[in-house]
């Protein structure tokens, strides 16, 4: 196992793991529909902006169609079909991150930064392989009267 291998392992399950699976617990989701879902937000997204920003007519039509590819996959695949992630992938977007951070913060333009981490978060959801039941806890009044007993 290469140490690039490893770091992504540790970065998905100490930085990415644990806010999504309390996100999926408290929301109803599975890991896999969020997965779906966030690439559908982000291609949604990219292509308003892109219309937004007035780019050419052929650009904002391949984000539209993407967004309908995506819709489509999102709407159609069931909750529980996992998705396919590559962990070259996730590393390449967030080198990505890490190198045009300093122009972002610079310039100020966050938006495209946002983007990249909701695509990272997307594709460590992926990665997850079973979401854990969410422990409930015990009302302080079954605690005392343990206590007392």
């Amino acid at each position: 196992m290469s140490r690039l291998t490893r770091f992504d392992a540790w970065l998905g399950l100490r930085v990415f793991h644990p806010p999504i699976i309390r996100f999926c617990q408290l929301t109803g989701y599975t890991q896999h529909k969020l997965h779906r879902d966030l690439w559908f937000a982000v291609a949604l997204w990219v292509a308003w902006r892109a219309n937004v920003d007035d780019r050419s007519w052929w650009v904002i039509g391949m984000l539209l169609f993407l967004c309908v590819i995506m819709g489509l996959r999102a709407a159609i695949t069931p909750a529980s079909f996992p998705g396919q992630t590559w962990s070259w992938f996730r590393l390449l977007i967030l080198f990505w991150m890490l190198f045009s951070l300093p122009l972002t913060i610079a310039l100020g333009e966050w938006d495209k930064w946002v983007d990249d981490l909701a695509i990272l978060v997307a594709e460590y959801a992926a990665t997850i392989t079973t979401i854990p039941p969410r422990k409930r806890r015990e009302s302080k009044a079954l605690r005392r009267k343990e206590q007392h007993a």
